[in-house]
């Protein structure tokens, strides 16, 4: 490097201290780089630091602040396996670096080329506060593609018009990043994600988000989007918003634009205050979740659902491991546990630690009618019961099928809540012989309802409910004549 790109015309220095000796600046620069070695605007300084360092492999030091007019770029496309960026400051409160950028964009962007055998590995961004300044849209802090065994820690993203840091991979599985580490970072406000993974056309692999704290990020897509990722884990986040938020907030978001997720694993943690929705899945495959608080405070949270799983997708292979649950009021109600009809089969949900689930909140809604090896464990006092989904709740709005199709409801309670007439279906999927199945509905429709049954049911004497009214029996299945028989008779309609 030219001394003519160094800030002063310094040639040498000598260390303080018992046997210091004297080296020249080409020296000092060869073991590390300091932004302030180099003149121009802070982009001229921080960009020449970038280039430096990416042509020794030596570290760069940032300190103070910074504001840039001008993405950043570490690309090392065409240079093979190379040293990815080194770039620390003094910590995220002490070093920033402002986003400026007048059309929007990335503040950092570490880029690779396309070939399998073209990346850069083993960087590391840490001790740094990234914001903006009237920058456009997009302005996320760090975007990266195409980097191997690469660190993001002790980072702080402010109120950004884009996400703290976005894995992007726009050439299929060429560009991929792998073995990727975010931790101890912490975003509020920004319009992006916190972290956001874009799987695109190849899928990002093998990352880890933890200890990180995400507060109002990424709106209604989420403060965590896991969006194609194949071996995926988040451990002891905290995920919160704010009254800004207005409820519109998504803590974790699993789904697949074009990559189906697989192995995603989210433990330990908290999650809560005015966020929307806890987890939404929306598709994936080898799902685990467990280990963390859901929080829905009085008067703090506009939480409606904890842990959703979406309708029209595919989801397979859930497994909710126990967690913890604190709902501390019903303003809004909320469901524990929404279950759509995208899940596929085999999943397990386990009983949750309540340590207050306030009356009005739900704890699970189901709508699959065609699932296999589905299991519900159902806390009664200290028993834990696990069946095949020993309890289900449907709400249903309008005249039609109250639907018992699939194999693994034991305990079945249909709310009713528009009049008119419906048809009460039997398990069918899967049923065998001695099948236990008990049944209950309630009128909750302002006016009447009519029931009439599958011809596999046998009905007894059955009397539809008034308003408010339940009415509920107990079946047992008969292989030999394919119809479920009645084990006693229908209750008389009653309330409570």
């Amino acid at each position: 490097m030219a001394l003519t790109k160094v800030k002063n015309s310094v040639t040498s220095f000598t260390q303080d201290g018992t046997g210091a000796v004297e080296r020249g600046m080409e020296d000092k620069l060869r073991e590390f780089v300091s932004v302030s070695d180099f003149a121009g605007t802070d982009t001229e300084a921080l960009q020449a630091a970038f280039n430096h360092a990416k042509a020794t492999g030596k570290a760069v030091y940032a300190p103070g602040s910074y504001t840039i007019t001008e993405t950043l770029e570490y690309d090392t496309t065409g240079m093979g396996f190379v040293q990815g960026l080194q770039l620390y400051g003094d910590g995220g409160e002490t070093t920033e670096i402002i986003n400026a950028i007048a059309a929007g964009g990335p503040t950092i962007q570490l880029t690779s080329g396309a070939s399998v055998a073209d990346f850069q590995y083993g960087g590391e961004i840490s001790g740094i506060k990234f914001s903006e300044s009237g920058s456009g849209a997009n302005s996320h802090a760090i975007e990266y593609r195409g980097t191997w065994r690469q660190k993001f820690n002790n980072l702080h993203f402010d109120t950004l018009n884009g996400s703290g840091i976005k894995c992007v991979n726009s050439a299929a599985d060429a560009d991929s990043s792998a073995h990727v580490l975010i931790e101890h970072c912490y975003g509020i406000n920004c319009s992006g994600p916190g972290y956001d993974s874009n799987g695109n056309t190849g899928g990002t692999s093998v990352h880890e988000v933890r200890y990180c704290q995400f507060n109002n990020c990424g709106g209604t897509d989420g403060n965590v989007v896991l969006d194609g990722t194949i071996h995926f884990k988040c451990l002891s986040n905290t995920i919160t918003s704010n009254s800004g938020g207005a409820g519109t907030n998504i803590g974790y978001h699993i789904k697949g634009t074009t990559v189906t997720p697989q192995a995603v694993v989210i433990e330990n943690g908290e999650i809560g205050n005015y966020l929307q929705k806890a987890v939404y899945i929306d598709k994936g495959i080898g799902i685990t979740l467990g280990g963390f608080r859901i929080v829905k405070r009085t008067g703090e949270n506009t939480l409606t659902k904890g842990i959703e799983v979406s309708d029209g997708n595919t989801v397979q292979n859930l497994t909710i491991n126990p967690i913890v649950v604190s709902f501390d009021d019903a303003t809004p109600a909320a469901t524990l546990f929404d279950i759509g009809t995208s899940i596929g089969g085999n999943f397990v949900i386990c009983a949750p630690r309540q340590n207050t689930f306030a009356g009005g909140n739900t704890y699970l809604s189901y709508a699959p009618t065609n699932t296999v090896n589905a299991y519900i464990e159902d806390q009664v006092g200290e028993v834990v019961r696990r069946k095949p989904l020993t309890r289900l709740r449907t709400t249903v709005a309008s005249p039609g099928n109250l639907d018992s199709s699939f194999l693994t409801s034991e305990y079945h309670q249909f709310l009713i809540t528009g009049a008119g007439s419906y048809t009460l279906t039997a398990p069918t999927v899967g049923v065998v012989d001695g099948q236990r199945w008990k049944v209950a509905i309630y009128n909750a429709s302002g006016g009447a309802i009519t029931v009439s049954f599958a011809a596999s049911i046998n009905v007894g004497a059955y009397t539809d409910p008034a308003n408010l009214q339940i009415v509920s029996a107990s079946y047992i299945y008969d292989s030999l004549s394919a119809k479920w028989r009645l084990d006693g008779d229908w209750s008389a309609p009653h309330t409570g």
